[in-house]
């Protein structure tokens, strides 16, 4: 038992700090040398940011093995917790990643043609199986005659954002299922829309009452 200089409520030596440098425990316990260390931290925080950031990069190695000892061991626990934070988050999730998308378009576009390129047999099976949604789907109502009467019923303009749309280049206009097939959407007229690249490639396979949302 040790009794506590700060609080001086008298604890067992499990609720003190074990003090490598001299061998002993703490003169203060757990609880107050926590909170005194809290106040510490926030009446400095910026030095104490700038000191760990410091530490991360000058022991970069230590730490990622650290937290890959630490995800491995709690990898349920944190299973749990990371759904139920994106699942609280989701709006503010969703806003933050548009934003990463706009700014990082030319870099995702690289790293996803490089991932195609290297598992062809899985964007290859997961072409077909998108064509075979389509062909199982499909009621015949999308025809050449059809898509033009679309585009003029969306006045040449993204269904989404509004902006005009240029239909001479092919790259720069999409073709999108509103309700996605991965969703059970139909390959019908009725559930096609044109999309700007953008906002085509933003909204991958989302419900458009969730992408209008971000």
């Amino acid at each position: 038992m040790k009794t506590c200089t700060k609080c001086k409520i008298t604890k067992e030596l499990s609720e003190y700090y074990f003090r490598k440098d001299n061998n002993k425990y703490r003169e203060v316990c757990k609880d107050c040398f926590n909170v005194s260390m809290k106040n510490k931290r926030d009446s400095n925080i910026e030095y104490y940011r700038e000191k760990a950031r410091d530490d991360y990069y000058n022991n970069k190695e230590k730490h990622q093995k650290s937290s890959k000892k630490y995800r491995e061991e709690n990898k349920e626990e944190l299973a749990v917790k990371n759904k139920a934070y994106r699942k609280k988050n989701k709006i503010e999730l969703e806003r933050k990643h548009k934003i990463y998308r706009v700014k990082n378009r030319d870099k995702i576009c690289k790293r996803m043609r490089i991932y195609s390129k290297k598992n062809m047999d899985s964007s290859r099976f997961h072409g077909s199986l998108r064509r075979a949604k389509k062909l199982s789907s499909s009621d015949g109502s999308i025809t050449k005659s059809g898509l033009i009467s679309l585009r003029e019923k969306q006045n040449y303009k993204c269904y989404s954002c509004g902006n005009h749309l240029d239909f001479n280049s092919k790259n720069k206009v999409h073709l999108d299922h509103h309700i996605p097939l991965s969703k059970g959407g139909t390959h019908t007229l009725g559930n096609v829309v044109y999309l700007c690249k953008h906002c085509n490639v933003t909204k991958h396979n989302k419900m458009p009452e969730t992408f209008l949302l971000i």
